[in-house]
């Protein structure tokens, strides 16, 4: 019985920052150091728990891919049962075979996936993590990497709703043109 609840058990570090994101309301931060950009995602995705959308452009989806371990917690969100969206800009075959090899090791859930190159090219990322945080990830006139956390409600509805705007034309032209 104890490994059975081992194996389901949180981390401490990863319980704290749950209990961190819980308790601080209406709270928005800017950061410009990768680093910095990484640990917030990285504690983001640990803490995550129902569901993952992102709303990229490629650029940065490849870069997140390449540079940091964001690949690697793909599958337990997964194993959490949660639902990932990820909506791209354009069809990326890198990309495809990233999340693909994330689908292939899957065993309960696998990853969302959709295109559109209906709308102007887009030089950002947007990521909401269960209804609750949004982290934009842009690139600034210098070409660095920024980023802006908030869990301000209203921020991460206005991100959810241009979500579910894009991801159901998105979805619904693909039935059309299997039609």
């Amino acid at each position: 019985m104890f490994e059975e609840l081992w194996s389901i058990a949180i981390p401490f570090s990863t319980r704290m920052k749950e209990l961190e994101y819980e308790v601080k309301r209406d709270i928005r931060k800017t950061m410009s150091d990768f680093e910095n950009i990484q640990g917030e995602l990285e504690s983001l995705l640990l803490t995550c728990k129902k569901d993952l959308t992102i709303f990229s452009s490629n650029k940065i989806l490849c870069y997140l891919l390449n540079k940091g371990r964001f690949l690697y917690y793909l599958p337990t969100i997964l194993q959490k049962e949660a639902s990932i969206k990820i909506l791209m800009e354009n069809v990326d075959e890198y990309l495809i075979r990233q999340i693909a090899s994330v689908n292939t090791s899957a065993q309960v859930k696998s990853i969302q996936i959709g295109y559109t190159n209906k709308i102007a090219e887009i030089n950002e990322m947007v990521m909401i993590f269960d209804s609750k945080h949004v982290l934009h990830v842009n690139y600034d006139p210098n070409n660095k990497l920024v980023a802006t956390y908030s869990n301000e409600e209203h921020k991460v509805l206005i991100q959810e709703l241009m979500f579910e705007k894009y991801w159901n034309e998105v979805k619904s032209l693909d039935i059309m043109n299997k039609n």
